[in-house]
């Protein structure tokens, strides 16, 4: 019995790590500036699958104070209205399977959420749409310095995990709980 125990403890203690109740989901967003039109790519990097969940997309903590540029006299990279040359409404280019429901971007608007579903390990959504920089200290074209400090929050039934952009233009959420 003495050297049961332990066994039987550290067994338990295992199945309880190993079960969706012990397991995290991280979800990443990476920026990639383009021209004429900037994309981003959601990616589940866990090993769970999301039933159902939302991310929201924040800018305005952004270095840069960026805007969605979605109308061609919409806001331009000086951070006014202008008759903009380049803009590009936000599009949903791949992973249309997962989004459920997206808000609807306006110009100038600086957040985004999408209401996921189904979303598994590996999964992505693509979206295209055009982002400029308003601080008018930065280079017309975004990179990861003007994205840096804009925020990313997922919503579970279960959590609500957060997570930044970093100057590498990634954001990612730490440990949101696999039960959704």
């Amino acid at each position: 019995m003495q050297h049961f125990v332990p066994k039987f403890i550290a067994l338990v203690t295992s199945m309880i790590m190993l079960s969706p109740l012990a397991a995290y989901a991280d979800i990443r967003v990476t920026y990639t500036d383009s021209s004429p039109t900037d994309h981003f790519t959601v990616q589940n990097v866990s090993g769970c699958l999301l039933y159902k969940g939302e991310l929201t997309i924040d800018f305005s903590t952004s270095l840069g104070q960026l805007v969605f540029d979605i109308d061609r006299n919409g806001w331009s990279v000086d951070g006014y209205r202008s008759n903009s040359r380049v803009h590009q409404p936000l599009t949903i280019v791949g992973g249309e399977a997962f989004v459920k429901n997206i808000t609807d971007v306006k110009d100038g608007d600086n957040k985004v959420t999408i209401e996921f579903v189904n979303f598994k390990h590996g999964d992505r959504i693509h979206f295209n749409v055009d982002v400029d920089d308003t601080s008018g200290t930065y280079h017309p074209s975004v990179s990861g310095l003007e994205i840096q400090g804009a925020s990313l929050n997922v919503i579970t039934p279960t959590s609500e995990n957060d997570g930044a952009f970093g100057a590498n233009a990634v954001a990612e959420t730490n440990r949101t709980s696999c039960i959704s």
